[in-house]
């Protein structure tokens, strides 16, 4: 008598272990970095906020900038590393957590919304130059969009649960088709709760464009009257 043959149990696949999250070595100083982020139209003032809280610091060796996200304890979950070199590298550190992606937390109760955390700042920039109360508002990077998202990103879901008091959310993304379809849509999805409104650079693609523009605006401006 044949003994049947058993069909073989698929053995247990163990799920990988999540990448530990670790911030890139910080650097002596940051020189490299404010340099950078100036030379891109931001205000020293905003760069020098983002690094007293510790959002914002050079890496050691490599001199990238990196822009830290931290979760409502105040510990690190995420980080954006962007290139100085006037190359475009630009990678998020490994483990990064992107519901904790980086912003600039304020008072009041008006978010403004950025896709990167340079846009962020430049924002941020704006506000200041032009004499506006830019400490006010809190700001969020979503640490890029797609142009097919279809939900609320995730980075600005988690913002909105640990601030419940915003209730006036300004979306600051870039004016392209994805920029724009990507307002829409959020706005669709968050209208019912909140005042939305996508509010878009006048100059160039993105807020750092206009930053930039401004800035350059403004040398163009002071030269005649110091030849005078």
């Amino acid at each position: 008598q044949l003994t049947p043959v058993l069909p073989e149990q698929p053995r247990a696949v163990e799920a990988p272990a999540p990448t530990p999250f670790v911030l890139p070595e910080r650097n002596d100083n940051s020189f490299i970095v404010t340099a950078y982020l100036m030379r891109r139209g931001i205000d020293f003032d905003v760069i020098a906020r983002c690094m007293e809280s510790g959002t914002l610091y050079e890496s050691k060796g490599h001199h990238n900038a990196v822009f830290v996200g931290k979760d409502e304890a105040g510990v690190p979950r995420y980080a954006m590393l962007r290139g100085t070199d006037g190359g475009n590298f630009k990678v998020e550190a490994a483990g990064s957590d992107k519901r904790f992606a980086f912003s600039m937390r304020g008072t009041g109760d008006t978010l403004l919304v950025a896709e990167s955390a340079i846009e962020a700042l430049s924002v941020a920039t704006i506000l200041r130059r032009n004499g506006k109360e830019w400490r006010a508002p809190h700001y969020l990077s979503l640490g890029g969009i797609s142009e097919r998202q279809a939900t609320v990103p995730r980075a600005l879901e988690q913002y909105l649960s640990d601030h419940p008091d915003i209730r006036h959310i300004r979306l600051m993304l870039d004016s392209d088709r994805a920029g724009r379809g990507a307002a829409q849509r959020i706005a669709e999805r968050l209208g019912d709760g909140y005042d939305v409104k996508g509010i878009f650079p006048a100059h160039g693609k993105d807020y750092n464009d206009e930053a930039r523009w401004r800035s350059e605006t403004a040398i163009r401006q002071e030269e005649p009257a110091k030849q005078r």
